[in-house]
């Protein structure tokens, strides 16, 4: 099953990975405002009004994302990867306010768990990884999702196949990982030459980017996989 996610999704990516690039821009711009790292910098009032543009552009962001997910499996469903996909969840019938709660919820509690003890987060992570596919399908079957059925859904998805799923995403992991630790050692070596950390970081990223392409594809692959 790992397997032939991974084979179906790196075809799919080969063959629309420039659609799937600019698709992705949308949530890579909301994205881009985001900088924690201020607030270590502001004091007072500005401290909490930056708090608040970032709790907006979270927000913000997770709808994004989550239309880009759902962008690429309709995409993948119809054969027709098209910009406008991106905004799949936009559309009145997905219900946008749902999708920013549950996503939120989810994000909160994963992050909950993993501090109290790495596993359950890792489990909860695991169990509701799919949350947008099965979202979507039942939108697209005419019914109305509220915030506990898309927890209870996205949880029945990935019943019996939790392990395989944890094994498709550790797969990933270990790639950004293997990219980041060289990204890491490169720069540290070669700290003082600014264009060498430049095109080195370029070549890095550029990797990553499909790394995250062939992820998405692989995660709608096996989630038509296991509900068939």
């Amino acid at each position: 099953m790992i397997a032939n996610a991974m084979t179906k999704s790196w075809e799919v990516v080969k063959k629309h990975w420039w659609m799937m690039f600019l698709m992705g821009i949308p949530a890579g711009i909301v994205g881009a405002f985001s900088d924690p790292s201020m607030l270590l910098k502001l004091q007072g009032m500005q401290r909490a009004l930056f708090s608040i543009f970032e709790l907006i552009v979270g927000l913000v962001g997770i709808l994004f994302s989550a239309s880009l997910a759902m962008g690429y499996a309709k995409s993948m469903q119809t054969g027709s990867f098209k910009f406008k996909n991106a905004f799949v969840a936009f559309n009145r019938k997905y219900n946008w306010p749902v999708i920013i709660l549950v996503g939120l919820l989810m994000a909160l509690a994963e992050a909950f768990a993993t501090l109290l003890f790495i596993v359950p987060g890792v489990i909860l992570s695991v169990g509701w990884g799919l949350w947008m596919y099965s979202y979507q399908d039942n939108i697209e079957a005419g019914d109305e999702v509220g915030i506990t059925q898309a927890f209870t859904d996205a949880w029945k998805t990935t019943k019996g196949y939790k392990w395989n799923f944890f094994g498709l995403q550790l797969l990933f992991f270990c790639m950004y990982m293997v990219l980041t630790i060289l990204l890491t050692a490169i720069t540290s070596a070669f700290k003082g030459n600014g264009i060498v950390v430049a095109v080195v970081s370029v070549l890095v990223y550029i990797p990553m980017i499909i790394i995250s392409f062939w992820n998405s594809a692989a995660q709608i692959i096996f989630y038509r996989e296991i509900k068939k």
